[in-house]
């Protein structure tokens, strides 16, 4: 489930491994085990630090954004979660059957559940519209059947299939929207699904509710990129990531910098512009916590994403040899 902190005087504390949401003389009480993210989307919000910290212990997203919904921050924990290990096999599954399976998957999950809503709807209007009702339905069979021959792809990795499964994933695409089309009112003048420079009011407002996604998908861009900086120092010996301080170890995210300077960069195994370019990231996305205003673009992500893209290009060909 989701809190939503969306009014003045709310308070955000915590009780053992419960969040306490309070207002105005009222309590209530959320364990933490079913709370997946919190968004705050008003600046009259008091939280406590324990209440931040229980969220950062649980792995739960919490999310700052204006009240109308646009996101600007995004809490990310000091520390990185998962050993380099682990990241690396992700890589190397990439190259292999396992990376396939899993597009399938996604891609599954999806077709299911927009053929089971089509099935849905069609059940809800045998009565009131047996037509539009047996037209759905059939929708949602072709669906099916588009998943069927999703399953029936056999590969040894994502590239070698990855644009059959694209184009079955767009074929199923047509029959859904095209379904929803018929369900929504014609005053609302959906022909059809468009991102970039939609005009009617119900691809607006689906374009609206994916930018409220952007500001995590840009934390995620950047925990990809992390991921492969992290795997290329696995495989040039780095089991840890902690650097030597003063007093005590650096751990997270400075000693990964410290440790792809000294070991990758300074070795000649990074170029130093792919360096400067990931603590760019790192200080954009730190800063815009402190910056209301800030927002990244559809444009902004692609790019970052190439970037994230082209390290994890270099990582698997280390990683192969």
């Amino acid at each position: 489930m989701k809190i939503f902190l969306d009014d003045f005087g709310i308070f955000l504390g915590r009780k053992r491994n419960r969040f306490v949401v309070k207002k105005a003389g009222e309590s209530k009480e959320v364990v933490a085990d079913d709370v997946d993210s919190i968004i705050c989307c008003s600046s009259g919000v008091a939280f406590s630090a324990s209440a931040l910290n229980l969220a950062v212990q649980n792995n739960i997203q919490v999310v700052f954004a204006r009240y109308g919904g646009w996101p600007y921050a995004v809490l990310m924990p000091a520390s990185m979660t998962g050993s380099v290990r682990a990241r690396r096999e992700q890589f190397i599954a990439y190259n292999d059957e396992r990376g396939f399976i899993l597009a399938k998957k996604f891609i599954a999950g999806k077709l299911v559940n927009q053929a089971n809503l089509l099935k849905l709807m069609a059940k809800n209007r045998r009565q009131t519209d047996p037509n539009l009702a047996e037209r759905l339905y059939e929708s949602g069979k072709s669906i099916d059947e588009i998943n069927e021959k999703i399953d029936r792809e056999h590969g040894l990795n994502i590239d070698e299939k990855r644009q059959q499964l694209m184009n079955l994933e767009a074929e199923g695409a047509r029959f859904y929207w095209d379904s929803i089309r018929q369900v929504l009112p014609a005053e609302l003048n959906f022909k059809g699904r468009e991102t970039r420079g939609a005009r009617d009011s119900f691809n607006a407002m689906l374009n609206f509710g994916y930018q409220t996604i952007l500001f995590p998908a840009a934390e995620e861009i950047f925990r990809s990129v992390e991921s492969a900086l992290e795997a290329l120092l696995y495989n040039f010996g780095i089991r840890k990531i902690e650097y030597p301080g003063g007093r005590t170890k650096f751990t997270g995210r400075l000693a990964l910098q410290f440790l792809i300077r000294d070991n990758l960069v300074r070795a000649g195994r990074l170029e130093r512009a792919a360096y400067d370019k990931y603590l760019s990231l790192a200080t954009e996305l730190h800063m815009a916590g402190y910056q209301p205003s800030k927002t990244f673009s559809v444009e902004e992500l692609r790019e970052n994403l190439r970037f994230a893209e082209d390290l994890l290009t270099k990582a698997r060909s280390i990683a192969m040899r």
